[in-house]
């Protein structure tokens, strides 16, 4: 464990020969800020800085940290991007943490849809980012999949997809049966066929294939995010943040190491 903390410590302080770790690390500690920020304020019953007269919003914070990261790389000689991404990821989430603020006549913090649009904000602008600096550096705009290697990152891997089998696999014996009115005709047919690509998967590990398998298992979590995610967020934000986090640790679990990946 030590080993795993002294390596991380070390890629966190050095340098860095790609701008997409940058941008990743922008994007995990921004949703994850917001997570953190949502689950504090409802185990705390909201509450408010400022007394009764005053309210300072959390968005300002945002600001605050937005404000150090630019003005670090701005004056630094020689700054670590990769703390300034860090700082100015958790600025952006608390920042954008209130948006159903902002886009409701009544100021609304608790507006359903807001972490829904939130996560998708997140979606497109890590995709885009992604898109332009893969473009840059001629390098795929995923890293290669890979079956991990480590003990308990197949583990994982294989926990999370038991996890699917079953979750899924529940709700699709509900659908055959005729009894799938939890889950909206027009997302039925979806259902089945995710089902299917779990089971290809299956099918892939069990006959050693397993570089198709990881591919197979990373497909399916970025579908998950790209289009189950955002459903998830406005039924229910806690529950899906909790899916959000796993099915990032598969991603990264099946992905080969992007500061190993060749110009392509």
């Amino acid at each position: 464990m030590r080993r795993h903390v002294d390596k991380g410590l070390k890629w966190f302080f050095g340098p860095s020969t790609s701008a997409l770790p940058l941008l990743d690390i922008f994007v995990v500690f921004g949703i994850g800020t917001v997570f953190v920020t949502r689950a504090y304020l409802a185990l705390t019953g909201y509450p408010q800085i400022g007394g009764d007269v005053l309210h300072i919003a959390h968005m300002l914070w945002g600001g605050l940290a937005l404000t150090i990261a630019f003005l670090y790389l701005a004056i630094s000689l020689k700054p670590n991007k990769k703390f300034a991404m860090l700082v100015g990821g958790i600025g952006f989430g608390l920042f954008i943490d209130e948006l159903g603020k902002f886009i409701t006549v009544d100021n609304d913090y608790f507006f359903k849809p807001t972490a829904s649009l939130i996560i998708i904000t997140f979606i497109v602008v890590w995709a885009i980012l992604r898109a332009i600096i893969s473009r840059r550096e001629h390098k795929p705009l995923l890293p290669p999949a890979e079956w991990p290697t480590r003990f308990y990152s197949t583990f994982y891997v294989y926990f999370w997809l038991a996890l699917q089998t079953f979750g899924v696999g529940a709700g699709v014996l509900l659908i055959l049966s005729g009894n799938g009115d939890a889950i909206p005709q027009k997302l039925q047919l979806p259902y089945v066929f995710y089902f299917i690509v779990i089971l290809i998967a299956w099918v892939f590990i069990v006959t050693r294939q397993y570089l198709s398998a990881a591919n197979t298992i990373r497909t399916l979590g970025l579908a998950t995010i790209i289009a189950i995610m955002p459903i998830n967020f406005y039924q229910d934000q806690f529950l899906a943040a909790i899916g959000f986090i796993l099915v990032v640790l598969v991603i990264l679990a099946t992905s080969k190491d992007y500061e190993q990946v060749k110009n392509v």
